[in-house]
């Protein structure tokens, strides 16, 4: 694995075997991921979704069973969200970054695969913003 594509894979892995707690398009067809872990407390276990993953401008397809479900070139807004909201509470199995820095696959519990591609391939990265909320 390429050191660009090693990068890439290291941000999402802290991330596997969580669960989306979220997962939101934006008016501009980004994604944004919530994922979520179990925090051990004296009276209960409480959810909370310490990972907040956005992408920009990125292509996406999500796919089930090799089936498309959903693209970020669908119209239908009410098919992308039906789509998208399957993955909710949906652990995070395997990521791989195939061929270079600018391909994300994520395979999600339930068959799910989520393929992301940088819209621009100018650009370094898949526009991606990771935050830890703490």
């Amino acid at each position: 694995m390429k050191e660009d594509q090693r990068k890439v894979y290291d941000l999402f892995a802290q991330v596997i075997s969580l669960r989306v707690h979220n997962f939101e398009i934006q008016p501009d067809k980004g994604l944004v991921i919530d994922f979520a872990q179990t925090v051990k407390s004296k009276s209960k276990d409480e959810e909370n979704a310490p990972w907040y993953f956005w992408f920009y401008t990125a292509i996406w397809q999500l796919e089930s069973n090799d089936q498309i479900l959903a693209t970020s070139n669908d119209n239908n807004r009410s098919k992308m969200q039906n789509a998208t909201s399957q993955l909710k509470d949906k652990k995070l199995l395997e990521v791989e970054v195939p061929s270079d820095k600018y391909d994300v696959k994520l395979m999600f519990e339930g068959n799910f695969v989520l393929h992301l591609k940088a819209d621009d391939y100018r650009d370094c990265n898949i526009p991606l913003k990771i935050q830890k909320l703490d």
